[in-house]
């Protein structure tokens, strides 16, 4: 049996039975999951054998329909208390790098590719001093080529932007 504590509850899962715990929200969104992850373990593509009785095939098909990190899965205001215990996790002060934090945890998350001005400024924690200009911060955190232009006034994040929080962050951690 696996089982996870998870932010709004707690999912429990063993061949056969899968028990959700939680606030009415949490559970519906975790149950539509496994309900898509069941449907795509018996869909009509795989009938051609037999229902896929591997254990461990299934297993993470339904951990996959659990797991609270998948674009999605969290609200605005659980992905601001990431970005924030982020910030204070890796004591982040330069606005530049909360630019990218920020943007980075608005794609995993949110699934949001584009990021604008309003978007860094909505989700902005004051943890870092705010810029005087949110449009200006990301041209010049672009120059860093941690953002790229995908029009006016808006940018993804670009793979050294992914790079710098995935790794080079962490080896800031690490090296404390």
């Amino acid at each position: 049996m696996e089982e996870r504590e998870l932010k709004n509850g707690s999912c429990r899962v063993r061949i056969g039975e899968i028990e959700i715990e939680g606030d009415a929200d949490f559970v519906k969104s975790i149950f539509k999951k496994v309900i898509e992850a069941a449907r795509e373990i018996l869909s009509p593509e795989n009938s051609n054998t037999a229902p896929d009785t591997d254990p461990k095939k299934n297993s993470q098909a339904l951990n996959k329909a659990t797991d609270p990190t998948e674009p999605g899965t969290l609200s605005e205001g659980e992905v601001r208390k990431l970005i924030r215990e982020f910030l204070e996790r890796y004591d982040i002060k330069k606005r530049n790098e909360a630019a990218v934090i920020i943007a980075y945890h608005l794609n995993k998350y949110l699934n949001k590719k584009e990021i604008s001005p309003e978007d860094l400024k909505k989700f902005w924690d004051n943890k870092v001093k705010p810029p005087k200009g949110f449009v200006q911060l990301l041209r010049d955190t672009s120059k860093k080529q941690w953002f790229e232009r995908t029009g006016r006034n808006t940018y993804q994040i670009a793979p050294l932007g992914i790079h710098f929080v995935e790794e080079e962050l962490k080896r800031k951690l690490a090296g404390k």
